[in-house]
This record gives structure tokens, C-alpha cells and sequence, in this order.
């Protein structure tokens, strides 16, 4: 989806929504266009996108692996709350964000760089059933 920043020395953020995810992984990348038609292209990054059983709840967790934040969108046809756990690789909770949520696309961010390099485990509980749950890599 092209979209234009002009020249700029500041960081830019995009949010693209992708309305037919899949239960599978997604890969990702940006084409950077310069004015005299040049390009480059991003890493690309995977998204584990997971259909919850009921089909009401969809969750993308990115990027993986990550270094400072984790990003948390959500799509959802109910309201409520939403229970976002971090787990080290010894099953211990090492980050909790609790989020209202109503019908519709919700983003949602949680900072890591706080944690130890290594892989963690994200689940995600709305209106306490199991709509997410996987491995996330911290660098």
C-alpha cells in the first residue's frame, strides 16, 4: 500500500491492516522508494496470526523476534477485557497488561526491553477464553 512521507530524518511508523489473516504465519516487508526512484527493502517479519476456536477474536503479535517493544493488534466482534501474559521459558509471569476492549481493531503495545534475551511465550485470554498463544523470540 504505497503511501508517502517525503524526506525526513525522523522515525516513521505505518499501520497496515491485513483484513484476511489466516491461521498461519504471515510474512511482511516495506519498500522504501527515493525520490530519484531508488529503492531498498526492510527485514522482513513474520506474524502468527491465530484465529481463536468461537472465529471472533483475531490476534497478530509483532515483530518476532523483537528487541524493545511487542506489538499486540487485535480484531474482535465482542467487548470485554482482554488478559495479555508474558511468560519466561520457566512458565513464570513476567509481564501482565489487563485492556478493555469494544467491537472492532484495537492495538496494543507491551515493552520488553526490560527482559533478559531469550524466547517467551504470549497468550492472550479475552472474555476468558484462550484466543493466542506463542513463542516470541526477545534479542
Amino acid at each position: 500500500i504505497p503511501s508517502q512521507k517525503g524526506n525526513t530524518n525522523q522515525l516513521q511508523n505505518y499501520i497496515v491492516y491485513d483484513n484476511e489473516p489466516n491461521d498461519i504465519m504471515l510474512y511482511y516487508r516495506l519498500k522504501q522508494v527515493d525520490s530519484d526512484g531508488s529503492f531498498s527493502y526492510s527485514n522482513i517479519i513474520n506474524i502468527n496470526c491465530h484465529n481463536s476456536i468461537e472465529k471472533n477474536t483475531i490476534v497478530s503479535v509483532y515483530p518476532n523476534p523483537t528487541e524493545e517493544i511487542l506489538n499486540i493488534a487485535i480484531n474482535t466482534t465482542e467487548n470485554g477485557r482482554a488478559l495479555i501474559n508474558v511468560y519466561d521459558m520457566y512458565s513464570s509471569l513476567v509481564k501482565q497488561k489487563e485492556i478493555t476492549i469494544t467491537k472492532g481493531n484495537h492495538n496494543f503495545d507491551i515493552a520488553i526491553n526490560d527482559l533478559p534475551v531469550g524466547i517467551y511465550v504470549v497468550e492472550i485470554i479475552n472474555n476468558d477464553s484462550m484466543v493466542f498463544k506463542n513463542k516470541i523470540i526477545k534479542q
